[in-house]
């Protein structure tokens, strides 16, 4: 950001959104980087046309219907789109200030790309230096593809913060270092594509879909010829050896059965992209949602974020930041008037409590048989307090036999408790149905738990279901 950069940014808490050809992802991380909630929605097949967003209303209540599903504790998000939708593109410039590398990738970016420079947003970042020249990945996309996305985003309620294609998010992901390449084949069910990156950058891309005449067994060929195509060409380039080339399998039906089938095939190892999601349809969201945000102006990140959004969005956190500021320096001035107040009072309180001691001090010398008389009833209650007080119970052996009880596939997000009735709730997400009710059925068969209740809607959902559960503790004397 223009503004405090690296002050107001890094406290903005945000969410992954990946966009594919028929459906939309998010994943939302906890401040420690644990899977808060995720949720997909299906779109039209024809909600894109051209790469450019032609149902607009219906893409806009698609990401409503998401953010519903998904419980999002923030508006801010950070979106990936398909690669095919941008162009990426290398350069070398001599080694110097960011300014003035920004001013000859300005220069050089008519020839850059294949279209004319008003009609496309553009970001770059350095790849490696040497021999003073800095190495820079260049990445464009139309206008009318990110202006139509941006408009529908921000007409949903929501607020994006990052544009990348989602080639360079996933690549990040997987931690690529320069010169060491990665064929990354993401597999749907009703498209697929093969890209070629290295490091973080993307080198080419190629899209498999699946036709109307076409078979499951056709389309797993095809894009297996296409990997196979991508892998002889580079390979006889020079470019790929089994010492620096990987093949990585994602997307909604990436499964070992069919890598180990391509195995046969490439002459490259083959990874399974794993998230901790554990659905492989959602790494690209994930990967979106795990990278720390960094504003269009940073040299080390690609942000395709169009400039007049970044602009309001600087002017927001500036008027933020001075309400903020002032907010917290009235309060400041507030508690340093206060202080002598406090100070008084608490004098006047501290002398009127003496003088409460003292009266009850000269009563009890004047009268030192009812003096001894109440030091006995005293002594007789501070026993009584002495016999309970290994009597008090607290929520401590409740909450470990919980733990104990909770099974794997349950993720308890939300625990409340009521002393006054001992009573527990707690709410999070289950894996499946059958692990939730087995959990209820653990706790109804422990001796710490009574009054199980279980609400049948959330028993609704098959799995990843949300899910309530109140129950009270049993106190054992």
């Amino acid at each position: 950001m223009n503004l405090l950069p690296g002050f107001i940014v890094p406290n903005i808490h945000f969410f992954g959104l990946s966009i594919d050809r028929m459906t939309i992802r998010a994943v939302e991380l906890s401040p420690q980087g644990a899977v808060r909630t995720y949720a997909e929605v299906a779109i039209d097949e024809n909600t894109f046309a051209d790469a450019t967003l032609v149902k607009k209303e219906s893409f806009i209540q698609a990401l409503k219907a998401l953010v519903s599903q998904g419980r999002f504790s923030t508006t801010y998000v950070s979106v990936c789109f398909p690669e095919a939708y941008a162009y990426t593109r290398e350069h070398s410039v001599p080694d110097m200030e960011k300014e003035d590398i920004d001013e000859a990738v300005a220069w050089k970016v008519k020839d850059l790309f294949p279209l004319p420079e008003d009609d496309i947003y553009y970001d770059w970042k350095r790849l490696d230096a040497k021999d003073g020249q800095v190495h820079i990945g260049v990445v464009g996309i139309q206008k009318k593809t990110l202006d139509s996305l941006v408009d529908a985003i921000i007409a949903s309620g929501l607020k994006p913060l990052r544009f990348e294609p989602d080639a360079s998010a996933v690549a990040r992901l997987i931690g690529l270092k320069p010169q060491q390449y990665g064929l990354v084949t993401e597999v749907n069910k009703r498209s697929a594509s093969v890209t070629l990156v290295e490091g973080e950058k993307s080198l080419f891309t190629t899209v498999v879909t699946y036709g109307k005449t076409d078979t499951p067994v056709a389309f797993l060929e095809n894009i297996t010829a296409s990997l196979e195509d991508i892998a002889k060409y580079y390979t006889n380039k020079g470019m790929l050896r089994k010492d620096n080339t990987k093949v990585i399998v994602t997307g909604e039906i990436g499964s070992r059965e069919w890598a180990d089938y391509m195995a046969k095939r490439v002459a490259y190892p083959i990874q399974i992209l794993s998230t901790p999601v554990g659905n492989s349809a959602y790494n690209k969201a994930y990967a979106s949602a795990a990278e720390t945000m960094s504003p269009p102006q940073d040299d080390s990140s690609i942000n395709l974020m169009p400039r007049d959004v970044q602009e309001i969005y600087d002017e927001s956190w500036r008027i933020s930041y001075v309400q903020s500021l002032a907010l917290r320096s009235l309060i400041g001035l507030l508690i340093i008037c206060a202080i002598p107040f406090v100070v008084l009072v608490s004098v006047l309180m501290q002398k009127e409590k003496l003088a409460k001691e003292s009266a009850v001090l000269q009563s009890v010398i004047k009268s030192q048989d009812a003096s001894i008389g109440q030091v006995t009833i005293l002594n007789g209650k501070l026993e009584s307090l002495l016999a309970l007080a290994p009597l008090k119970k607290t929520p401590a052996s409740h909450l470990a036999q919980l733990a104990a009880l909770t099974p794997t596939g349950i993720h308890i997000s939300q625990l409340e408790y009521d002393d006054s009735k001992q009573l527990y709730t707690i709410s999070g997400t289950s894996s499946d149905r059958t692990t939730l009710l087995a959990f209820r059925n653990a706790l109804e068969s422990s001796k710490k738990f009574t009054k199980i209740v279980l609400p049948l809607s959330s028993l609704e959902s098959e799995a990843n279901s949300d899910f309530s559960m109140s129950f009270v503790g049993v106190s054992s004397l």
